[in-house]
Parts: C-alpha cells; structure tokens; sequence
C-alpha cells in the first residue's frame, strides 16, 4: 500500500531538512516538542524533486496513542493508514503538474512498531481501570510515552509548484495548526497553517 522512499532521495532530504530547521530554531523550539493539536511540516526542493515530511501527534491522527489492542483500535489504525496513503487526503499542490514518485506512512502500532506496542501493552493495561478517573487520566498522559505519526511524501514536478493545500485537517479535526518550514528554489520561510488557513503560498 505505501511506498518506501529510496535511502539516497531521503539522505539529501535529511540534509536540506536540517538546513531548513537551522535557519529558524528560536521559532521551532516551542513547536518541536509533542504537543496535542500541533505538527510540524518540512518542505525541501531540489531540482524537480519535492520532499515534504509531516511529523504529527498520533492522538490527533489515529485518535489515541496506545497500542491498539481493541479490534475497534485495530480498524481505526487500519482506515487511518488507507486514508494517509492517499496523498489528496493529506495535502494537493498549487501548480506545478507534480505526481507522488514515493511515499512513506509512519504510524505506531502498524508494521515494525508491533514489537514495541507488545512491550508497552502491560504499562498500558496497568493503567486501564484508571480511564475513568480525571485525576489519573492527567497523570497517565504525563507518564505515557508520546506517539507521533510520520508522512513523507517525495514529488516529481514538471512546472513551477507555488504552494501546497494541506487537507489533512479533514482527517484529523482535533488537529489545530502546522507549523511549515520550507528551502525551495524561490527561497526559504516559515508559515503555520490551520483548518481555516490551509494554503501555503512561497
């Protein structure tokens, strides 16, 4: 269902992204940490290349951050996954005639995470009986170790990309703002998108 990108194409994207994320730390820095309602978007262009790289709160995108235990968590995670590996539900390009060459859908709990989940189940199931109680819950939400969902998406356009629609929003509601950076051939900056602002025009 989803495509890996290549080891080479993500290097040079690793790079551009690190530049990128270097020309604004001081705004970032609040930003970079796990909060719920808030993601990040990283945009690199090299030639005809686009690489875009999503890196959003799990609670947000597939609803919870355990391991999916519950055959409802297990279809949930299973109709989020399908969702995402549909590029047009995540964001559409403002020109530029771009096709997705590869693509790359990063949840917990799917794949090579279910290792990991199996680890966790206990701490979770632990806590279980607690769900009912606000004080616990608070604690239980410290204590957890935070999920985030990966997207990357690499692009081969054929004309000028002016700017990206971020349409995830309708996917993950609870999902209040993006914070972008990007370092495209017209220039690089910052911008933040949210469900009553999702175009991103450089």
């Amino acid at each position: 269902m989803t495509k890996s990108i290549s080891g080479s194409h993500l290097k040079k994207y690793t790079a551009l992204a690190v530049c990128c994320l270097g020309c604004s730390t001081s705004v970032l820095g609040a930003g970079s940490a796990h909060v719920h309602g808030h993601g990040q978007l990283l945009i690199a262009q090299e030639g005809q290349q686009w690489q875009l790289e999503f890196n959003l709160p799990a609670a947000d995108v597939v609803g919870f951050e355990h391991a999916a235990h519950s055959e409802q968590d297990k279809q949930r995670l299973h109709n989020v996954e399908e969702s995402l590996a549909i590029p047009e539900r995540v964001f559409t390009t403002l020109g530029g005639n771009c096709e997705v060459a590869e693509q790359d859908v990063d949840l917990p709990g799917s794949g090579h995470h279910e290792a990991d989940d199996h680890h966790d189940s206990h701490e979770h199931e632990e806590h279980a009986d607690h769900e009912g109680n606000d004080e616990h819950e608070g604690h239980d939400e410290h204590e957890t170790q935070h999920a985030d969902v990966r997207l990357r998406y690499q692009l081969q356009c054929h004309g000028k990309l002016n700017g990206i629609t971020v349409t995830l929003f309708d996917i993950a509601p609870s999902l209040g703002e993006i914070d972008v950076q990007w370092i495209v051939s017209a220039g690089q900056g910052q911008a933040e998108v949210s469900p009553q602002k999702r175009d991103l025009v450089w």
